[in-house]
């Protein structure tokens, strides 16, 4: 039997060769399984697909929240909240409109439904943000959003108290009650490095076969319901332009925002998320279930055509001169004298080289 973490060497090895996430690939085999191939279907799981899902669900709250770090949200707090807020409420807004507007699910349901997909992929993000050039603040941002995300995709929709508990334990090294010191040891228990890899590879290998049993679990019979999935994912690939200028400092470089603008993919706790609904007989469940899927898809297969083109193709032009016209990308020396009449505005001396 393959390790966990020969099969995670082996899944990075085929991402840096393919530049196509593992998630595109385990989609992929699932629908040739179920829906294409008709190898299996949902059905023929019975009862162990709601406890596999629930038992994925448990495991991610426990996984987001261990990784959950508050330290190096310091160094770049105003960028990662402001990304993190105004990408979920803009999703939430948009996906929500889309589905109300085209099914019969109401508002309320259309906008929890709508809040499923307000975070990123934390997968993705992460293994994108080491293949293409970005510098470190514009990286961390990405991956922090991306971390931080779930918060508002895992609570808002579905309140459940494990997710803060794992926050306490993952940065309990540095939430300690100062007013406790004298009475508890003064080396706060937190978990082991053992233990953080264990949730690790079953987050791993969990996320695996989930992915395998959505791709089996897709309706293709309605097609109408992957389309609407499609369009909103574009729609979001479009607000999600503006949420990058608004949100990142002004002198962030053109092209990373560029890249920020295209990276937007929905992943595990989205899946996790809508799969429960379903298998609880809850009414639309089965509707918003295929087009979240559809979106699970679209926007995983966009982001990395995006983001390959943006590095690669003229269309990285295309992004910065959209930045570039709304004044981001501007250095310091540029942001100092902006609001200075031309004749204070001086030149900066030449300085001759160390």
């Amino acid at each position: 039997m393959v390790a966990p973490s020969s099969c995670r060497t082996i899944s990075r090895h085929c991402f840096a060769r393919t530049k196509i996430p593992d998630a595109l690939w385990l989609f992929t085999i699932g629908l040739l399984l179920g829906p294409i191939g008709r190898v299996t279907g949902p059905e023929n799981f019975g009862a162990v697909g709601p406890v596999f899902t629930t038992i994925t669900l448990i495991f991610i709250l426990f996984g987001s929240g261990i990784d959950q770090h508050l330290e190096p949200l310091n160094h770049s707090l105003s960028g990662t909240a402001k990304i993190t807020i105004y990408n979920f409420v803009g999703t939430c807004l948009v996906a929500g409109s889309i589905v109300y507007f085209n099914t019969d699910l109401g508002l309320l349901r259309a906008l929890l439904r709508g809040s499923i997909v307000g975070g990123t992929s934390s997968a993705v993000v992460t293994t994108l943000t080491r293949v293409f050039p970005m510098n470190k603040r514009s990286r961390t941002i990405l991956v922090l959003e991306s971390a931080f995300s779930d918060a508002y995709t895992l609570a808002v929709p579905v309140p459940l108290p494990p997710w803060p508990l794992c926050i306490t334990l993952g940065n309990i090294d540095v939430l300690g009650p100062p007013i406790m010191k004298n009475i508890i040891s003064r080396k706060p228990i937190s978990l082991t490095d053992h233990e953080r890899a264990f949730f690790s590879e079953a987050v791993f290998l969990l996320r695996t076969f989930f992915f395998v049993y959505i791709g089996i679990s897709v309706r293709l019979a309605d097609w109408w319901m992957f389309v609407l999935g499609a369009i909103i994912t574009g729609a979001l690939f479009l607000i999600r332009i503006p949420i990058v200028r608004l949100a990142v400092p002004r002198d962030t470089p053109l092209k990373d925002a560029a890249f920020m603008a295209a990276m937007i993919p929905k992943g595990l706790g989205a899946a996790v998320l809508v799969s429960l609904p379903a298998q609880q007989g809850v009414p639309g469940g089965e509707v918003i279930q295929s087009v979240v899927f559809s979106i699970i898809l679209c926007s995983t297969m966009f982001t990395t055509i995006l983001t390959f083109l943006v590095d690669k193709t003229w269309l990285a032009n295309v992004y910065t001169w959209i930045f570039r016209l709304t004044g981001l990308g501007k250095t310091k020396p540029e942001l100092a004298t902006a609001g200075m009449p031309d004749q204070l505005a001086l030149p900066a001396p030449d300085l001759p080289d160390p």
